[in-house]
């Protein structure tokens, strides 16, 4: 079971992990799960107060069944991750699970291995708390944390990270016009060629409250 995508993927695939727990009394939010649906990559996290979800096609799978999912520690990918990040030679990343699950990426005399320990429990389904966006309505005013706008400026999409693009442009949708009184969640959404990424901040850090 292995799933094959580029050094652009795999950075990206990475900063999804600002979303993930801290809290080592959760382990299995404090990793990101890679997930097949359908011919696109999935990478899921989240720390209960928001949670994001990014969509890569142009992926090769081998032996990946629809819906399987690997729980990686976002740490032990960094040092392939900061690997990638210099490499300019066209590398590509591997994600593979054979026994304990191993991430290594090869590619034009770079290489490197790291083993993942991974987690034997579902990670939470928070793909169906993301509303269909056409169901959200802009208002007037939006209240958000700052904190929480620097955190989501630090996920990186394919092209940012190939083209070193500003990676800060995002649409907000948020206070839905059926119940306009009530505090909703708030999806933050990029899209581009290959890549949608979405996150979904609960009414709770809208203000910085937690």
């Amino acid at each position: 079971m292995r799933v094959v995508m580029s050094r652009e993927v795999l950075i990206s695939a990475h900063s999804v992990a600002v979303a993930a727990s801290r809290d080592g009394v959760t382990p299995v939010i404090s990793q990101i799960a890679f997930e097949r649906q359908g011919e696109q990559l999935a990478v899921l996290a989240t720390d209960r107060y928001w949670a994001v979800i990014a969509r890569y096609d142009s992926i090769e799978f081998f032996d990946w069944e629809d819906g399987h999912q690997v729980l990686v520690d976002p740490k032990l990918m960094k040092p392939v991750v900061d690997i990638l990040k210099k490499d300019r030679s066209g590398a590509v990343a591997t994600l593979a699970g054979e026994g304990e699950s191993v991430v290594w990426l090869d590619g034009n005399g770079t290489s490197a291995k790291v083993s993942v320990d991974t987690i034997r429990s579902k990670f939470p389904p928070i793909a169906r708390l993301f509303p269909e966006r056409v169901s959200c309505h802009g208002t007037a005013r939006l209240v958000l944390d700052v904190d929480m706008l620097a955190k989501v400026s630090k996920i990186i999409t394919p092209l940012s990270a190939k083209k070193k693009m500003d990676g800060n442009r995002w649409e907000f949708f948020f206070q839905s016009e059926e119940r306009p009184n009530r505090a909703e969640p708030i999806l933050v959404v990029r899209s581009e060629e290959a890549c949608e990424i979405q996150c979904i901040i609960m009414p709770v850090l809208m203000t910085g409250a937690k």
